[in-house]
């Protein structure tokens, strides 16, 4: 999967100051993609049945997250949300 695909799977936005917005009802749910920001959101995302789902991770800052950081805060967001059916599970896709 590359980014251009995966953008249209993206539900949720999580920065690093912890926030988490819904796509679409949050108006500063923004994926970031280099053009206004320094560094673009990192994209996490787990198949969900015949389409994925992602959560675009991104500096609260604009400063750079690491593939690891940003895994860590999209799976802390997903748990919060209740995405799992109990423990959760590895992300399939991280996209820089």
């Amino acid at each position: 999967m590359n980014r251009e695909t995966a953008l249209k799977y993206v539900g949720h936005v999580v920065d690093t100051a912890l926030n988490g917005r819904m796509v679409g009802s949050d108006q500063h749910a923004e994926v970031r993609d280099g053009s206004q920001h320094k560094y673009r959101s990192v994209l996490v995302g787990w198949q969900c049945g015949f389409e994925p789902i992602f959560s675009a991770v991104h500096c609260a800052y604009d400063c750079q997250v690491s593939e690891e950081e940003a895994t860590e805060l999209a799976t802390e967001y997903a748990e919060e949300c209740d995405w799992f059916a109990g423990v959760p599970t590895s992300p399939d896709f991280v996209i820089s």
